[in-house]
């Protein structure tokens, strides 16, 4: 509740109390009392209650005022104070940050804090409140402080992005000169000090800075003392240039430990360039002995590309101060050089025991002592590059010698099997082989090695060629052919023996089969073949191989109707059957046979077929006759031409096949499909070509 509240109710409180009073009085006292306490004491009360209440409105009033003044002159002062501290660690702490004209802002914000009743202290950051002035004052000493702190902020963080800037130039010099850009990585744009930064956030970034710097820094010192302690140098003046330099990097004086570096790498590569030099010319020289041998054939990718890569490394190595980079030069060809050695011990090893294996004669080939000797274990025993150098191109010259050697011998081990196949048959059919005749690309050795197996051949080193006395092998080969059924006709036989160089023929004419033998037929592989020019029997081949006298039986089979006429397409034309067939059962009806001439809707080159077919399922006689298809009922056919030859023909009478086509058959069979038939009835009847007789 407000204070005014408080007293109009007081004040109406003390007037109630008043009048109770004069009404009390006015009982037991009288009604002069009573008028009194109500007329004057009532309003005398008031009276005294409005003034108490005033004078403690006022009064407190003015302690209010004065408390506001003093708690707003305290706020800013210790904004300032908080700033000032920050402000002064600042400048304990970097030394280098040149603040400028924000001391002499500082002070003159203090001067104003004093004249505004507050003593402030910049150097201590103390403050002390005395007899602050009004309140609109310390309103602008506070936005005063806020700039105050911003253009400190941004002073510092400018003062924060030379640092780093500078502290990664002076890594990144250091890092090429010395370490030949393979330093740690110095970052580029992370952890830079971004706008508005907090002294924090600049304090982080410079430090992050620092210690990427530091660390490039150290690794140059590390390569400078490495440098000196593997060659043997003078380390007492490098390591008093060292020494500075570290100080320096302790104190991010990137200045200071970059000239301090230079001065200690000018001289150790002074101390150390004579070993460092001769230690490159060892690599050189063991590039150049492993170029000299003829390994390349024999070396893994991986070898070559070490070889290749070392080279191109060790041409840009110039400075004393790369020997760890020297040495793993060093180290990648000696792994390179020795991985050929025992590349070139495997080879050779396989090669042999390929030989081994081999079904060659007794001394057709004699291990050399590189076969016995381990190349790889020397080498790795050798620490001296130069020693090791001499040890590889030795290994290297006698390794690849015996391997070639070997590496021939294997060749022609692996392949004698069946070179010597070659040669056999070559010897058996010819009595003679030359180099041309085997498909290797030097033959002489696989002729040496067949003559010295087979005592009666002989080895021409001029041709080259192996021969033997009297040539080649030959023998008889007799054929016999025959049809697989009689058809009571003759029928011509032919039957052929082909192969290398031999083709003959010999045909006869025959109702059954021939028999025919060639002689003197060399050794080898032919081919007899049995054929005649009748439709109704398929041709007969055979492949032999003649090794001695041989004899050979070739049965001509039959070839059904289907498959003549038919050929391949038997089953495509079958499924047209039962869209033609009613058409064929009403004109073989009508007719009593059907022709490829008869009305059959379906196309000329597969009428032939599908008459075969369709007879075939409906069990009726189909023949191929004077060259056509012919459908017809054998046995009614059979029937009539036994009526004719019975009842139509007397003793002495004669009837000719047209006469007789013409008065009696239905069917337009040929003359020969009329002799056949009759010979099947073995009626008592002569049958010539124009006709028959009784």
């Amino acid at each position: 509740m407000k204070r005014q509240y408080k007293a109009a109710l007081g004040i109406g409180g003390i007037v109630l109390a008043t009048a109770l009073v004069g009404l009390v009085s006015f009982l037991y006292f009288g009604s002069q009392i009573g008028v009194y306490v109500i007329g004057v004491g009532a309003p005398l009360a008031v009276v005294a209650s409005i003034g108490l209440y005033v004078r403690g409105v006022l009064t407190r009033d003015n302690t209010s005022q004065g408390d506001f003044v003093q708690e707003a002159a305290r706020a800013a002062a210790e904004a300032f104070r908080t700033e000032l501290t920050t402000y002064n660690g600042l400048t304990a702490t970097h030394d280098r940050w040149e603040p400028g004209e924000l001391e002499t802002r500082a002070r003159q914000i203090a001067d104003d804090f004093a004249d505004a009743g507050v003593a402030v202290d910049v150097s201590a950051a103390t403050i002390s409140v005395d007899s602050p002035g009004r309140v609109q004052e310390f309103d602008k000493l506070q936005a005063d402080v806020s700039a105050f702190a911003d253009d400190r902020d941004e002073s510092f963080a400018e003062f924060g992005r030379s640092q780093i800037e500078h502290a990664r130039q002076g890594a990144r010099s250091v890092n090429e000169s010395v370490l030949d850009g393979t330093g740690v990585p110095i970052s580029m744009t992370s952890d830079n000090v971004p706008a508005g930064a907090t002294p924090e956030e600049t304090e982080r970034a410079v430090s992050t800075a620092r210690e990427e710097a530091a660390g490039v820094f150290e690794d140059a010192v590390d390569r400078i003392e490495a440098t000196v302690d593997e060659y043997d140098g003078d380390a007492a003046r490098i390591e008093s240039h060292l020494d500075t330099a570290r100080e320096c990097i302790e104190d991010a004086d990137w200045d200071g430990a970059s000239a301090a570096i230079a001065d200690a790498q000018g001289d150790a590569e002074s101390e150390v360039s004579a070993a460092f030099t001769a230690d490159r010319e060892s690599i050189d020289k063991l590039l150049s002995t492993i170029d000299s041998v003829d390994v390349d054939r024999y070396a893994a990718d991986e070898d070559l590309r070490t070889v290749e890569e070392a080279r191109e490394t060790l041409a840009g190595i110039d400075s004393a101060l790369a020997s760890d980079e020297l040495d793993a030069v060093g180290e990648d060809v000696r792994r390179a050089a020795t991985s050929v050695v025992a590349t070139l011990e495997t080879e050779l090893e396989t090669d042999v025991e390929v030989i081994r294996e081999a079904n060659v004669p007794v001394g057709f080939y004699t291990a050399p002592p590189a076969v016995a000797t381990d190349f790889e274990a020397r080498l790795r025993e050798t620490e001296d590059l130069d020693a090791f150098r001499e040890e590889w191109l030795a290994a290297a010259g006698e390794l690849t010698e015996a391997v070639e050697a070997a590496e021939t011998k294997a060749s022609v081990a692996d392949s004698y099997d069946m070179v010597e196949d070659r040669i056999d048959e070559g010897i058996r059919t010819d009595g003679r082989v030359t180099g041309d005749d085997l498909p290797v690309r030097d033959p002489t050795p696989f002729l040496e090695l067949y003559a010295e197996g087979e005592s009666e051949v002989e080895f021409d080193p001029s041709v080259p060629a192996v021969v033997v006395d009297g040539g080649g092998e030959s023998f008889d080969v007799t054929v016999t052919a025959q049809l697989a059924t009689s058809t009571g006709d003759e029928h011509e036989l032919v039957i052929e023996l082909s192969g290398d160089g031999v083709d003959e023929r010999e045909t006869a004419s025959t109702y059954v089969a021939t028999e025919s033998t060639f002689e003197d037929v060399p050794y080898g592989e032919y081919t007899v073949s049995g054929s005649t020019p009748t439709e109704e029997f398929a041709d007969q081949a055979e492949t032999i191989q003649v090794a001695d006298d041989e004899s050979v039986e070739l049965v001509l089979e039959e070839v059904g109707l289907r498959e003549r006429v038919c050929g391949g397409n038997a089953e495509d034309v079958r499924s047209q059957l039962p869209t033609v067939a009613p058409k064929l059962e009403t004109g073989f009806a009508a007719d009593e046979y059907l022709t490829p001439e008869s009305d059959i809707p379906v196309a000329d080159e597969y009428v032939p077929c599908l008459l075969v077919l369709w007879a075939e399922e409906e069990g009726h006689e189909a023949a191929l006759d004077d060259g056509r298809v012919l459908v017809y009922d054998h046995d009614q056919f059979r029937s009539r031409l036994d009526t004719i030859t019975t009842h139509n023909l007397s003793d002495g009478d004669t009837m000719t096949y047209d006469e007789m086509r013409r008065k009696f058959l239905s069917v337009p069979a040929s003359d020969d499909l009329i002799r056949t038939t009759l010979r099947e009835l073995d009626v008592d009847v002569d049958a010539d070509e124009t006709g028959v007789s009784a």
